[in-house]
């Protein structure tokens, strides 16, 4: 997979909502790496620690 770009980052909200709405990548984290596409729709818990997305993807992310 080509990566347009990469983001890591350590969870420190109550939980983040995320929505990808263009193009695919994979997230990455201590449990293992899932693929992500255009229309799927996570929530990162506060217990996630690190992780990191990978892709070529637009993200929405909102938390409280």
């Amino acid at each position: 997979m080509e990566s347009k770009w990469l983001f890591s980052y350590s969870q420190n909200e109550r939980f983040q909502l995320a929505s990808v709405i263009e193009g695919n990548g994979q997230i990455k984290t201590a449990d293992g790496t899932s693929l992500i596409k255009k229309g799927d729709h996570f929530i990162l818990p506060f217990d996630l620690g690190e992780f990191e997305i990978k892709g070529n993807l637009e993200l929405i992310v909102s938390h409280p």
